[in-house]
């Protein structure tokens, strides 16, 4: 029988804007942090790879996911976006 996945210490909100250049490096910091972790990108509207990016490096990991908005909400909108998907009790 698999062991349970532990429950997320703290969640990472990452706004994301036309970051196909950067967001593999933002990522990867993230997943190699010793704690467990929730990620959560979430993309500002972007016309280039962000979202395709995050996703292929998301896709197996247990608390994460990929946002994208409709339309540009700016950097604060974007971040509010993420805690509005957080669950762990710490957001960074």
């Amino acid at each position: 029988m698999a062991e349970p996945i532990p429950a997320p210490v703290a969640t990472v909100v990452i706004p994301a804007y036309q970051m196909e250049r950067w967001i593999e490096q933002a990522i990867r910091s993230v997943l190699s942090q010793p704690l467990v972790v929730e990620i959560i990108v979430v993309d500002d509207a972007s016309t280039d790879r962000t979202v395709e990016i995050a996703e292929g490096l998301l896709a197996a990991a247990p608390h994460a996911m990929v946002s994208r908005n409709e339309r540009p909400k700016g950097v604060s909108g974007t971040r509010n976006t993420g805690l509005g998907h957080a669950s762990a009790p710490w957001v960074l």
